[in-house]
């Protein structure tokens, strides 16, 4: 029994229950090359994508990490920039996660609750689809827009997105969080209106205390 909308409870039925996934690296001579891998079969690797053998390296599903199609496009890139001589390292904290669900659900650097458990004091502000002005004619009300800011600063080190286009919204704020923007950053950004998009630049304005949509 499973509770669905508005706690009444029902059954559930389906022909397949996904419980995990395990990486396909079995019989394909990673033992006998010596490369390391986990007691899940996941192969280890470095900053640089390396396994633990100089010459090999990989990427995607088979290394630890979220099992992302965008994450595996950045771990190519990276494993040959180092390949060529480069730098390059890895650094997770700019990849977005959806769920392509409805209302959508969509996420990028750190939640409130993650920070908190490292020992960040953070700031976490919220903007309500209900408040903008493109989601009332599409009816698509329900859900927010987060922004998890660094008290001491504004930065912006993680948001999360409940609602509709949530795959597309997250984007921007990757990019705030990879570039290191702040809050007001966003807010002085001008945004088309009206656009879902613009809910970015709202949540920044609430994390500045100056919304203007709603009443903080």
């Amino acid at each position: 029994m499973k509770k669905l909308t508005g706690g009444v409870e029902g059954l559930l039925k389906g022909n397949k229950v996904m419980v995990g996934r395990r990486p396909n690296t079995d019989e394909i001579g990673l033992e006998q090359a010596g490369v390391k891998m986990t007691d899940r079969g996941l192969i280890e690797i470095d900053k640089q994508c390396r396994t633990n053998v100089p010459n090999i390296y990989a990427i995607g599903d088979v290394v630890p990490g979220p099992q992302l199609a965008h994450k595996a496009f950045y771990e190519a890139k990276i494993a040959a920039e180092a390949i060529a001589g480069h730098l390059s390292e890895i650094d997770y904290i700019g990849i977005p996660a959806v769920v392509f669900s409805d209302p959508e659900l969509a996420t990028v650097g750190y939640t409130e609750q993650q920070a908190k458990d490292e020992g960040i004091e953070v700031v976490a502000t919220k903007f309500p689809y209900a408040g903008n002005g493109r989601a009332l004619p599409l009816d698509s009300t329900d859900g927010f827009v987060k922004l998890v800011t660094r008290q001491e600063d504004g930065l912006v080190i993680g948001a999360q997105v409940a609602g509709a286009n949530a795959s597309d919204i997250i984007s921007e704020l990757g990019l705030a969080v990879e570039a290191g923007m702040t809050a007001e950053d966003i807010a002085m950004t001008i945004h088309a209106h009206p656009t879902l998009g613009e809910m970015t630049m709202e949540a920044a304005e609430v994390a500045l205390g100056t919304p203007i949509h709603i009443i903080k």
